[in-house]
């Protein structure tokens, strides 16, 4: 209703008033001022009346504001949104009881009623009890707050009920996602504005409420939804078409950025995004099957990758281990150096030795051969024979006296003696040794007689050593060189099998022991040994390589425990790591390229059939011309858009087939863009929450309204 600032005092008037003519107005503004006490002249109309027009309008200036008139507006303003920021407090304080209400009243109205007056008929009057969801609603709320405060202030002009209703909303804003600043303009300033300008422009119409509240209502969500398509073209990774990015960014939120990073990191710089997760996976098959471009990006890149797994392999090997060596081509040269070392070091030790002293042990090989049968018992004689010498001494009688023959010649004779030359005795050890330790001929007997009966002659060889090693000077240190490079060469052949899963097979612990026994130079030697039975596995396994993983871990990781022994523990797990990654790479290979190809050739044959016309495709039975022709533009539409949107699809997939191929620094590139654009997205998300927002308004509103 209008109202009239009269001698300073605020006059309320009626549609009456503004009918009247200007004379008239004027005088009733007189009366008016004469009795409430006001001097004749002093009142001025208000902004909301309407000034009295003269009959020769005259141009005047605008009237200045003074620093009274801006500092009531203020204050007007001031008093508004703090009534209105009290309705709304009062408004979210009454909600639940309110609502609380509307459920009893309407379950009693629409259920409970109808089954009582059914079964028992209506009921009597009966006086109601207090209901204390009315007695805490925001109407009994704000009048029991007035009674004591007084009436709330009521807006004088427009920009004041802009301000209460917007202040009305602010205790939306209290909590909730974002900062404070967002929640003010989007869960207070926007529904509060909007409401209040939809209450506007249908005031005093049966559409204010609704407008009121349905402005409140749509204009955060239409807010959020504006900055979320905002966001959507924002939110595009680095260097991606939209609806690649859009794909790639999915598929990171499902994967998860930390799980893909330790992923690649652990697969290295041949992985591909493919490799990194199950999301990832998904679009590289998704991408080959509804894609040419696609599919031949993919499987070119995956095929040309799961070729190299050989030489990949061998090269990660090279390098965790060192280059391979033959180790057959090690013992030999073992044993070249070993011939050259001997041919030098026993020379010198032989060629000015002394005689030795081996009667002991002839006498001991005495007492063995009656004892022995067979081809042990050949063995010990030609042993015997060996170490037994003839020295061509006269022959004496009883008294000592030189015999003579009828002719006068001395008599001489071949006396047996032991042998006593170094040089000699050196190649009876020798041949000794060809029985005992390589199952050589030797000794007159063939290879391999005494496997299992050697006892004899290893007691023998042992006495013979001894007594060299004692009697000839040099002999021992000859010995200790010859024996280290013997020992080196059976290292190599050791080498080549310690890795196994059978019964005999050394547990770790017990090989470790072992291995510890071994010199410097001959675990040198071994692993030279174990290198090269590594390689050979390689080349036997590497197209197999579930096969080769079990060759190498072993039954219960055995085989890997003794190569860290061997080769340590960092190649070990290398050695290990580089099977793991190329599983992984043939494992994406298989299932993109080759698990596929049964739903590629069903793609390509639909693509390929022959398309035919349907003879009422257009021309119908009960067609007429107009519904023909609406019908091809409607097909022909159809078809155009959809060859638009299948190009723009289809250079989304080959996009997509690129990225996840990429390696190397530019896979990288792709990771942080496709990371940055997700963390972009999720913050978008958490600062823009149509359905929050909503809901808080929805409730502002209500409350708003219900205040009014």
């Amino acid at each position: 209703m209008p109202t009239l600032d009269i001698g300073g005092r605020q006059v309320e008037i009626d549609d009456g008033f503004l009918k009247l003519s200007p004379a008239e107005q004027n005088a009733t503004v007189e009366e008016i001022a004469k009795s409430l006490g006001a001097q004749p002249g002093a009142a001025a109309p208000a902004a909301a009346a309407p000034a009295p027009i003269p009959e020769k309008p005259t141009a005047a200036p605008a009237p200045d504001v003074t620093p009274a008139d801006a500092e009531s507006r203020v204050l007007g303003l001031m008093k508004a949104g703090g009534t209105g920021v009290a309705k709304g407090a009062i408004g979210l304080a009454g909600l639940v009881p309110m609502l609380s209400d509307l459920a009893h009243t309407g379950a009693n109205k629409f259920l409970f009623d109808p089954l009582f007056n059914a079964i028992s008929g209506p009921r009597k009057d009966a006086p109601m009890p207090a209901d204390v969801n009315k007695l805490a609603s925001p109407d009994s709320i704000e009048r029991g707050i007035e009674k004591v405060t007084g009436e709330f202030y009521k807006p004088k002009n427009t920009a004041e009920e802009y301000a209460q209703t917007i202040g009305s909303f602010l205790p939306n804003a209290v909590g909730g996602p974002g900062s404070v600043g967002t929640r003010l303009i989007t869960q207070a300033m926007l529904p509060g504005a909007a409401s209040e300008a939809a209450g506007q422009a249908t005031k005093g119409t049966m559409f204010e409420t609704p407008a009121r509240i349905g402005a409140a209502i749509l204009s955060p969500v239409a807010t959020t939804a504006a900055a979320r398509g905002f966001d959507a073209v924002r939110n595009v990774a680095d260097g991606m078409s939209r609806r690649a990015s859009n794909h790639m960014v999915k598929a990171m939120e499902a994967d998860t950025p930390a799980a893909v990073r330790a992923e690649v990191d652990r697969l290295g710089p041949d992985a591909m995004l493919a490799d990194a997760g199950p999301a990832f996976l998904g679009k590289a098959q998704g991408a080959s099957l509804n894609s040419d471009e696609g599919r031949s990006v993919l499987q070119t890149a995956l095929t040309q990758r799961d070729r190299a797994t050989n030489s990949r392999i061998m090269g990660d090997v090279d390098r965790a281990l060192g280059p391979a060596e033959d180790p057959l081509t090690v013992t030999n040269a073992i044993k070249a150096r070993r011939s050259e070392v001997d041919s030098v070091a026993y020379p010198q030790a032989l060629d000015s030795a002394p005689a030795v002293r081996t009667a002991p042990i002839l006498a001991q090989l005495d007492d063995m051969i009656p004892q022995s049968v067979g081809l042990e018992q050949r063995a010990l004689q030609t042993l015997r024979d060996m170490m037994t010498r003839y020295e061509r001494r006269p022959r004496v009688d009883a008294e000592g006296f030189p015999q003579y023959d009828a002719r006068g010649n001395q008599l001489w004779d071949d006396v047996p003696v032991s042998q006593n030359n170094a040089s000699v005795l050196h190649k009876v050890k020798q041949e000794i040794d060809n029985v005992i330790e390589y199952d050589a001929p030797g000794l007159g007997v063939p290879a391999s007689a005494f496997r299992t009966q050697q006892a004899s002659l290893k007691e023998l060889r042992f006495r013979l050593n001894q007594a060299l090693e004692r009697q000839v000077p040099g002999y021992a240190e000859a010995n200790r060189t010859s024996s280290s490079l013997a020992r080196r060469a059976d290292a190599v052949d050791l080498g080549t099998k310690y890795l196994g899963d059978g019964k005999t097979t050394a547990s770790p612990g017990r090989f470790l022991d072992e291995f510890e026994q071994l010199e410097a130079g001959e675990r040198i030697a071994f692993a030279k040994g174990s290198r090269g039975d590594i390689e050979r596995k390689l080349g036997t396994k590497a197209n197999d390589l579930q096969a080769l993983r079990g060759e190498l871990q072993g039954e219960g990781g055995w085989n890997t425990a003794k190569i860290a022994t061997v080769h340590g523990d960092d190649a070990a797990a290398e050695l290990m790591r580089t099977v793991e990654r190329n599983l992984k790479f043939r494992d994406t290979h298989h299932k993109v390229v080759e698990n596929s190809q049964t739903a590629q050739r069903l793609s390509a044959a639909a693509a390929m059939k022959p398309s035919t016309i349907n003879e009422n495709a257009i021309v119908t039975p009960a067609g007429n011309w107009l519904g023909m022709a609406l019908t091809a533009a409607k097909r022909g539409g159809v078809k155009a858009l959809n060859a638009m949107t299948e190009r723009a699809q289809n250079q989304a997939r080959g996009d997509v087939a690129r990225i996840l191929t990429a390696q190397g620094p530019e896979r990288d590139r792709h990771i942080q863009a496709i990371i940055d654009a997700l963390d972009r997205r999720q913050a978008s998300a958490s600062r823009h929450s149509a359905a929050s927002a909503g809901q808080q308004a929805l409730a502002a509103a209500l409350m708003a309204q219900l205040g009014r």
